[in-house]
């Protein structure tokens, strides 16, 4: 692979041409949030956290799946790019469960994080309508009520054959429970 530099806030790291600006940020210590974001999956940019200006391009472009280029200048970091995360992840904790004391990934958690590095103020989680969740042996359960629609489960279903979620549309899903469809 082609090493090349970069600029990310004024700081100039070495990179490999095909990298995402997330991986280098992350790669050199600079936080990037991104609840979607897992580097064994195609990015969805779906939760629109990780935006980041990039120097000569329009508007702000999500960090997950923009590749590096050699000389790129990239800021992650001014008023706009975090009032545009706040709202984001407002809009995301909107339709999220309140239930994170009973979560058990409460410890790890990529949103509380994100709340608490985006400095999101006024966050009001309140009970929503209530889904049961679906477990399908030790290694696959599926909670709708903490779903955050990365589709990153329907990715790892898909890659692995396993076929037990279909996406349908934004926030709607399709669980074949003993072979039936069941319709979320």
């Amino acid at each position: 692979m082609e090493e090349i530099k970069i600029t990310i806030n004024n700081r100039q790291f070495s990179c490999f041409a095909g990298q995402t600006v997330m991986e280098v940020a992350r790669q050199n210590g600079i936080y990037v949030p991104g609840i979607c974001y897992c580097p064994d999956l195609k990015p969805e940019t779906s939760c629109r956290l990780c935006l980041v200006r990039i120097r000569g391009v329009d508007g702000l472009v999500t960090s997950c799946d923009t590749r590096v280029s050699d000389g790129m200048e990239v800021i992650t970091e001014d008023d706009e790019i975090k009032r545009i995360r706040q709202s984001n992840l407002k809009l995301i904790l909107s339709k999220h469960s309140k239930s994170c004391g009973s979560c058990r990934r409460v410890r790890d958690c990529k949103i509380i994080k994100a709340v608490k590095e985006c400095e999101t103020k006024n966050v009001e989680l309140r009970d929503k309508e209530h889904h049961p969740s679906y477990s399908f042996g030790p290694a696959i359960i599926f909670d709708p009520n903490k779903c955050i629609n990365c589709n990153n489960c329907i990715q790892v279903c898909n890659r692995q054959g396993v076929g037990y979620l279909e996406g349908k549309g934004s926030i709607h899903f399709v669980i074949f429970h003993l072979g039936f469809p069941v319709h979320l």
